[in-house]
Formats: structure tokens, C-alpha cells, sequence
């Protein structure tokens, strides 16, 4: 069954239907609450709570975008009610991003969580959702609620500056390695 034909027979109750939607989008729909939110256990409730929100709200679901781009728009809000909830409680600050999967090279991957941590949150999100889990420009745009314009500028600068980051990242490793060394 495609994903369309899914979605309209979770629509017309069916749990089962629901439950391969679900299948389909858990492991992307985590990644992105643990790259937004930072903690693995936070995460897991945000992905919980996104699914739970998508089931009730499907009757209000449009086909004018894809069920992913508005599975992750629930995800991202959810996330951020996370995040500011914390906040408000003065509890630990948003941390790094999570665990990607992006990365083989450990270092690669620490520098870019800690790159990751240093854009603002809508670059972040626009580079998370085009980069990490391969939306389109049109489709994030739509998780987003903003132009195709803005995603394609948020993702530029938050690659021109991960890049940066990165690089300095590395040459203050190998900085580092080269004064242990002596």
C-alpha cells in the first residue's frame, strides 16, 4: 500500500494503517527531535508526543503537502514546546545536536554536532530537514510554514558556517595534537 493510500485509511480509523505510517517515518521523526532537542530520552517523548498529535489531528491533515513534511512540522513544534518549557523552568538549555548518523569520522561528527549548536534555530532546522533527513527545498518549506526562498537561504549560510566551523574545529585539533605530541 503506498503512503497515500495509507493516510486514508488511517483518516477513515483504521489503526493498522496508522501503525505502518508510524513504521515509516519513526526513525527520521526521532532524528530529528534528537538533533532539535539534544537529549535521547527528551527525544523519544517528543517523537512519541508527534505521533500521538498527527493521529488526533489527522482529519485536519491537507494533501497539499506531503504526510512527511507535516508529520516533521508537528515534530518541530512539539520539539520547540519541549525546548521552551525548559527553559521556562530553567532546566538544562537546548544541548547539541543528537546523534545524526551523518558522520563515520568521530571527529567529523563532534564538529559537526557542536557547528550544529552554534546556527540559529532556523538555519538549524532548514539544514536538518534538507540535509540530514533529505527533504526537498518545497517540502521543508512546507514543515517550515516559510518560503522555498528562505529554506534555500537558511540551508546556504548554515552550510557557508558549518564549514567554517569545521574547519576550525579541525585546525584546533590538530593544534591541540601537535602539542601533546611535543
Amino acid at each position: 500500500m503506498d503512503e497515500a493510500a495509507l493516510v486514508a485509511a488511517a483518516r477513515a480509523g483504521e489503526g493498522e494503517a496508522f501503525a505502518r505510517l508510524v513504521e515509516l517515518h519513526q526513525a527520521r521523526v526521532r532524528a530529528l527531535a534528537r538533533a532539535l532537542v539534544g537529549e535521547a530520552a527528551l527525544a523519544e517523548d517528543v517523537a512519541q508526543e508527534s505521533f500521538v498529535r498527527a493521529w488526533r489531528g489527522l482529519g485536519g491533515f491537507r494533501a497539499e503537502s506531503t504526510f512527511a513534511a507535516w508529520l516533521y512540522t508537528i515534530t518541530r513544534r512539539t520539539a520547540l514546546e519541549q525546548v521552551r518549557r525548559r527553559r521556562r523552568r530553567d532546566e538544562v538549555p537546548l544541548e547539541q545536536a543528537g546523534d545524526l548518523g551523518t558522520a563515520a569520522d568521530p571527529v567529523l561528527r563532534l564538529d559537526l554536532e557542536r557547528g550544529l549548536a552554534q546556527l540559529d534555530d532556523g538555519q538549524r532546522e532548514a539544514f536538518l530537514l534538507v540535509a540530514v533527513l533529505g527533504l526537498g527545498y518545497e517540502e521543508a518549506a512546507l514543515a517550515l510554514d516559510c518560503p522555498r526562498g528562505t529554506v534555500a537561504s537558511r540551508v546556504a549560510r548554515a552550510r557557508a558556517r558549518l564549514a567554517v566551523w569545521i574547519g576550525q574545529g579541525r585546525g584546533a585539533a590538530l593544534a591541540h595534537d601537535r602539542e601533546v605530541a611535543r
